[in-house]
């Protein structure tokens, strides 16, 4: 038999997922320079580990863990801080759109540890 062998990509970002309660209370001016600072560290990295950009259409399985001193009690309030790291992720072009149909139902989730985030992503298909 055989099997392709699975390619997974991989990108740091030294800092949590902030959480959507977090969010909620930024100002609009912040949440930009947020969304910008996740696009700074992804587009250093996939240039740097020489990631090709995702082409049209293309598909891919997500995966998102956020380390984090003080883990967020509420899965929602972490789900919903994701969308500014998601929209970077579509903005540098890591993932072509962050609609379901191109990720999936992307795994997201804590663990206890100092504050960073790795992201990883699969091609589908």
């Amino acid at each position: 038999m055989n099997k392709k062998k699975e390619s997974v990509e991989q990108l740091y970002i030294p800092m949590e997922v902030q959480s959507r309660n977090k969010i909620d209370k930024m100002h609009w001016s912040d949440k930009s320079r947020l969304r910008q600072m996740y696009q700074l560290f992804i587009r250093q990295q996939m240039s740097k580990y020489r990631y090709e950009p995702a082409k049209e259409g293309e598909q891919h399985n997500i995966e998102i863990i956020t380390y984090r001193k003080h883990p967020v009690g509420d899965y929602d309030n972490l789900i919903g801080g994701v969308k500014q790291l998601l929209d970077a992720l579509v903005n540098e072009n890591f993932i072509w759109d962050d609609r379901i149909k191109y990720i999936g139902k992307p795994d997201i989730r804590q663990e206890k540890g100092d504050n960073y985030t790795i992201i990883r992503r699969t091609k589908r298909g």
